[in-house]
């Protein structure tokens, strides 16, 4: 349930013989709210048991301070605007209108919240191009500056002007122009601050909407499927997040990608991390034996693979034609470009017996040892090196997270997207417990030239993935497998 807030005043009115008129005329005797109440609240109360104490006291026979003697002018008001002496709580409330005074306001019935667009004026706002709204916010603002005697703002509102362009904006239509005016009384009721939040919402909006990429990703999960889960959801946004918070640290437009991807998979490391505090964290084994983790973290033996890909594109993404592709890797999961035949690698696996994956571990304090086919960190352990999740083995306080047994620090490639390019291709380790990279990019495109639909081609690929018979081999072909093409033409 929602929580209401109450903005009372309450006003004092004389006993009188007479009739309701005359009583009502006793409003211009009322007192000031803020005097009636500094001599019966203390001040860590909230309003809304400011105004219970107030009624209790008024029941219990006490009587307020005489006003008469105040001044006129800092009599309050009470319930300006309303036609009759309203009840209480005020019935002004429930038609969600505002006090156009803003903040300073403190004598009447109606809420003081800060002045926002509706959601038609927030839609109609997203349909001007740029310059077009900074030359309105520019000039509002400049406004809003004079008439508040501010100072010290006129770097800002050389920012606006210059986001506004030198081209004056066409002239709107009838109906554009009506809602052009309605947006404008809206902003003109903001503070300064307002507007310049507003100014830098806007900024992110216009930054996203030049953003021409696709992006993809495949997140292998084990321990439990919620790391996979939560990494396929919110790394998306984290990437739109990260890339605005990157931008004046990019030096290049290669560079903007690599950072917003690792910063968005070193956000969600940490939120994972910080969700899964306070509780124990196990593996399952196929046993039916669980095994407990040193530490207490719901994702400690928990976690997940990333492989990601951002596709530039010369436009929109659904219409221009794909420029150079950028592949955030963690874990053994792979990206490859069919390259007229040809499987040219955006990634590498990250496995124990690697020697800078090995010689991390180390120095953090673990072991790598061989377990039957694979290696595996602290001879039991996971047998891939860099994951989210898997707070186990990223014990170390003294460490970066770069440090750890398991580091959550992507591997970054770029390609030039060429004319020979055919196809992206990520998969999941599961894949290539029967494939090569090789045989993988063979499989995918020799059904593609036979014309099958990209649907079936995956499918059929998959199918293939997986062992008829794990006897015959030798175990392997019966991990999960996820698969992934993207035509580049």
């Amino acid at each position: 349930m929602s929580k209401l807030s109450y903005r009372f005043t309450f006003i004092d009115i004389e006993k009188t013989g007479g009739s309701d008129a005359q009583g009502r005329a006793g409003r211009v005797r009322s007192a000031s709210p803020s005097r009636c109440w500094a001599s019966i609240a203390s001040p860590d109360l909230t309003d809304y048991e400011v105004a219970k104490q107030h009624l209790r006291r008024l029941q219990g026979g006490h009587v307020a301070s005489e006003p008469a003697e105040a001044p006129a002018q800092s009599r309050s008001r009470g319930s300006v605007g309303h036609p009759t002496l309203c009840a209480k709580p005020c019935i002004q409330f429930a038609r969600g209108l505002g006090c156009r005074k803003g903040h300073a306001c403190g004598n009447c019935h109606w809420p003081h919240h800060p002045v926002s667009p509706d959601k038609r004026q927030r839609e109609f706002s997203k349909t001007l191009g740029k310059e077009e709204f900074f030359v309105l916010l520019a000039v509002l603002a400049r406004e809003r500056a004079l008439q508040d005697g501010l100072e010290d703002v006129g770097f800002l509102l050389a920012v606006l002007e210059v986001q506004a362009g030198l081209t004056p904006p066409a002239a709107p239509t009838k109906q554009k122009a009506r809602l052009l005016c309605n947006l404008r009384k809206v902003i003109q009721s903001m503070s300064f601050s307002e507007m310049m939040r507003m100014a830098a919402g806007r900024c992110r909006f216009y930054v996203l909407a030049r953003c021409k990429c696709a992006r993809f990703g495949i997140f292998d999960g084990h321990g439990g499927s919620v790391v996979s889960g939560r990494a396929a959801q919110e790394l998306p946004n984290g990437i739109q997040a990260a890339a605005l918070e990157c931008m004046p640290d990019a030096e290049d437009p290669t560079s903007l990608p690599v950072m917003a991807m690792s910063e968005a998979l070193f956000e969600l490391d940490k939120a994972l991390r910080s969700d899964g505090q306070g509780e124990q964290g196990f593996l399952q084994l196929t046993g039916g034996k669980a095994v407990e983790s040193s530490v207490r973290n719901a994702f400690g033996l928990m976690g997940s693979t990333a492989v990601m890909a951002m596709i530039e594109c010369d436009g929109a993404p659904q219409l221009g034609p794909p420029t150079r592709i950028v592949v955030a890797n963690l874990g053994d999961s792979r990206a490859i470009v069919c390259r007229g035949g040809e499987a040219i690698p955006l990634s590498e696996d990250h496995k124990p017996e690697a020697p800078t994956e090995r010689e991390r571990i180390e120095k953090a304090g673990g072991c790598v040892r061989r377990v039957g086919p694979c290696y595996r960190i602290d001879g039991w352990g996971l047998n891939l090196s860099r994951a989210l999740g898997d707070f186990h083995y990223k014990a170390r306080e003294d460490l970066l997270p770069s440090e750890q047994k398991v580091s959550v620090k992507p591997d970054c490639h770029y390609l030039e997207v060429s004319e020979n390019d055919e196809f992206l291709f990520l998969g999941c380790d599961g894949v290539f417990e029967l494939y090569s990279s090789e045989e993988a990019v063979e499989s995918i495109r020799s059904r593609l030239q036979e014309g099958k639909p990209l649907w079936q081609v995956v499918e059929e690929f998959v199918d293939d993935c997986c062992s008829e018979n794990l006897a015959s081999t030798a175990g392997r072909g019966g991990d999960n497998v996820s698969a992934m093409v993207v035509l580049l033409k």
